[in-house]
């Protein structure tokens, strides 16, 4: 009976370590500048890389894109809530292009040491920001 006791404790312990270490990786502080590479991959395809630089500064941010219109990265507010942060952009915009591929609304958020992960799945596409700091 002990036995089984040990191995419950141990479990739970596991899992509120697990939690802990989770929690660490939530993003708190944006604050810098973050250069990598943004990608949509639509219904199991990849529409390929794009260079791209997003800077954080206060609630603003501002960024920028290589590919034309792929992403669209302007500037604006965000703010974070749990693991996601969420972007105001404060651009205008014309109406010939994939309005869905501006940097705007919700994602989900991950900053491991200095690389931050942003994702947002949307029907048939999933949007992925990986970047890393380059300055804080």
């Amino acid at each position: 009976m002990n036995i089984i006791k040990n191995i419950f404790l141990l479990c739970i312990m596991n899992y509120m370590v697990s939690c802990n270490q989770l929690d660490n990786v939530v993003v708190e502080n944006l604050s810098g500048k973050f250069e990598g590479t943004f990608e949509r991959v639509e219904s199991g395809i990849s529409l390929g890389l794009s260079e791209v630089s997003l800077e954080f500064e206060g609630n603003t941010y501002k960024g920028s894109h290589k590919e034309p219109r792929y992403p669209v990265i302007c500037n604006g507010s965000y703010s974070i809530e749990d693991a996601k942060v969420i972007f105001a952009n404060d651009c205008f915009f014309t109406a010939d292009f994939d309005w869905s591929l501006i940097l705007n609304g919700e994602y989900d958020a991950m900053l491991s040491g200095q690389e931050l992960t942003l994702t947002r799945n949307n029907g048939n596409f999933e949007d992925t920001y990986r970047l890393k700091r380059v300055e804080k």
